[in-house]
């Protein structure tokens, strides 16, 4: 696999954080992280920590998606 360079913004973290906490702004459950996309699914895996918070990040990913690390509930992806 070939990486991508990939960005998290601070802005981005905190709204991922706030819908696993209370939910879309537009309301729905609580909880439910769905990443769609490839790169989207890279970035928030390398912006993701030991302890599964996504932080701000920004760089080179090698294109490889860790399991388990909880920073999403479902990948959508071709």
């Amino acid at each position: 696999m070939r990486g991508v360079v990939s960005v998290v913004t601070a802005a981005r973290a905190r709204r991922r954080a706030a819908a696993r906490r209370h939910g879309p702004a537009w309301g729905g459950p609580a909880g439910r992280i769905v990443a769609v996309g490839t790169a989207a699914v890279r970035a928030l895996d390398s912006a993701t920590g030991a302890d599964g918070r996504v932080r701000a990040a920004a760089g080179w990913t090698d294109g490889r998606v860790r399991a388990a690390t909880g920073w999403t509930d479902l990948v959508v992806t071709t």
